[in-house]
């Protein structure tokens, strides 16, 4: 196994599993006292580590977890206060999202969220770009843009529809309500869900 510094905001690593030289390739975001928000650096960063585990023929699967409570809350509300001033620069930002998540869908290596806690904004759009996901049982998933004044930006006003049924997409879009792990599964959004502690179990399984 190897990893980054733990002072990075996103660590990946290489699990291996029971066949020689193969593994699982696990992105973790790193930024847990902030419930590690998508920003426009990390996208960037992301798209490239992304790009990486799928050129490495080691690697047969490539997860997404998150440090701490949250799997990714979404983005950075206080980087916004200033993104969002600059038109050029949110529609930069946009691109960058989007690039990475449309990436994630035509790679050749699936890839799994593995959702430890709240799923929320842009970490359902993570969730969303992702094959399939497995839930840990005290997760929490939506969208919740609308919380905050904000509408979807990086894929879930037109992914979400697609995954769920939409009148229970609407519902999580026009509200904000956070699904259980449990409703997540029973709609259809989640494959699994596996008792906390047991995400990257079920990944290496898998």
């Amino acid at each position: 196994m190897a990893s980054k510094s733990k002072d990075d905001v996103v660590l990946i690593e290489k699990l291996a599993l029971e066949v020689p030289n193969q593994y699982l390739g696990l992105i973790t975001l790193n930024r847990p006292a902030e419930m590690n928000p998508l920003d426009w650096s990390l996208s960037r960063k992301m798209r490239k580590i992304v790009e990486d585990l799928a050129a490495d023929k080691e690697i047969r699967v490539i997860a997404f977890t998150g440090a701490g409570k949250a799997f990714s809350a979404g983005g950075d509300l206080k980087a916004y206060l200033t993104l969002q001033q600059s038109e050029e620069d949110f529609r930069a930002f946009l691109v960058d999202v989007h690039g990475l998540f449309d990436y994630m869908e035509t790679c050749e290596k699936p890839a799994v969220a593995l959702v430890n806690g709240f799923c929320v904004a842009g970490g359902l759009e993570l969730l969303l770009a992702c094959d399939f996901g497995y839930a840990s049982e005290s997760a929490r998933i939506g969208d919740g843009h609308v919380n905050f004044g904000q509408m979807a930006g990086g894929g879930s006003l037109a992914r979400l529809p697609r995954r769920i049924p939409p009148g229970i997409a609407r519902e999580l879009l026009y509200t904000g309500r956070l699904l259980t792990a449990q409703e997540a599964l029973r709609c259809g959004l989640v494959n699994r869900v596996v008792p906390d502690g047991k995400l990257i179990e079920a990944a290496l399984g898998f």
